[in-house]
């Protein structure tokens, strides 16, 4: 079974337009791009928490979890770490 993070989590960025004209213009478009990256980072952090979730789910269960290392896509040939309740190791 596949299975994904929260549909909450799974939308896109908004960058907002700049459309001012004077540096106060600019000085609240700042505020306003805080805000966005702001509630980006709370989707990312839900993505990061449910995904920790289900890898300490399946090792409390006696399972293993296979994560890609940072850069690599899952596919054949890319480096893996395998997590199992013991231990980890690095695979590629």
């Amino acid at each position: 079974m596949l299975l994904l993070p929260p549909e909450s989590t799974m939308a896109e960025c908004e960058i907002p337009e700049f459309t001012g004209t004077t540096w106060g213009d600019s000085a609240l478009y700042a505020l306003i791009l805080k805000r966005e990256l702001r509630i980006c980072k709370g989707r990312l952090d839900e993505v990061i928490h449910w995904r920790n979730t289900q890898i300490n789910q399946q090792l409390l269960q006696g399972g293993a979890a296979v994560i890609p290392i940072r850069g690599h896509q899952l596919s054949g040939e890319s480096p893996v770490q395998v997590l199992m309740a013991e231990f980890s190791f690095l695979i590629g």
